[in-house]
């Protein structure tokens, strides 16, 4: 997987890999894997709540 790839060979001691459920490379909801519609929620706000709270333990 590339982005376990990727988190492998940051030289950064301060790093976290995280994935978003249900979303596409663009983040927004896959709607093709959903089961039912709107299984997946508001993908976009799932992301950038978890980018912002780790944003907020740092800065």
């Amino acid at each position: 997987m590339a982005a376990e790839a990727i988190y492998q060979n940051s030289s950064s001691p301060d790093k976290q890999m995280a994935f978003v459920d249900g979303a596409s490379h663009n983040i927004v909801p896959e709607k093709a894997a959903e089961r039912f519609a709107g299984e997946f929620g508001d993908t976009v706000r799932n992301c950038f709540e978890h980018v912002n709270s780790w944003l907020e333990e740092r800065f």
